[in-house]
């Protein structure tokens, strides 16, 4: 049997399943990969089934971040059966880096550094995953 990619011969092994060799190149053109879903874990075994065998419903998203609020989040509630918009959170990291956004627009460049040391050991206090108040969005 040849491949169908390349026309090579294919062993006979590889031709009882496969109708491709396996050159990188082939196994990338020819190749499907499986849209499998976890459906039950379990430290003994693990049950998998392929996506297409499975019908799930379409469910909107439980909340959502804004594009152009990055710092608030947020999240529908439900009170009374009603929908209710909660308000937006702010955590203590997004309000350091608002407070160093406005002290570094009215010093002078000269004391940029300075203000970043400080902020940087503040926000190393506060435990947080960030070491660079530059590095935060």
């Amino acid at each position: 049997m040849k491949c169908k990619n390349c026309q090579s011969e294919i062993p006979s092994e590889r031709a009882q399943e496969y109708d491709y060799c396996t050159k990188t190149e082939c196994v990338k053109k020819c190749m499907k990969s499986l849209n499998l879903i976890a459906v039950h874990v379990n430290k003994a075994a693990d049950l998998f089934e392929l996506r297409e065998n499975i019908l799930i419903p379409e469910i909107p998203p439980a909340f959502s971040v804004r594009r152009e609020e990055p710092e608030k989040v947020s999240t529908p509630r439900r009170v009374l059966g009603r929908t209710t918009q909660k308000k937006s959170l702010v955590t203590p990291v997004m309000k350091l880096v608002q407070e160093y956004k406005e002290k570094k627009s009215q010093l002078p460049e000269s004391e940029h550094n300075k203000l970043r040391q400080e902020f940087n050991a503040k926000l190393r206090r506060l435990e947080s995953r960030y070491r660079d108040i530059e590095a935060i969005r």
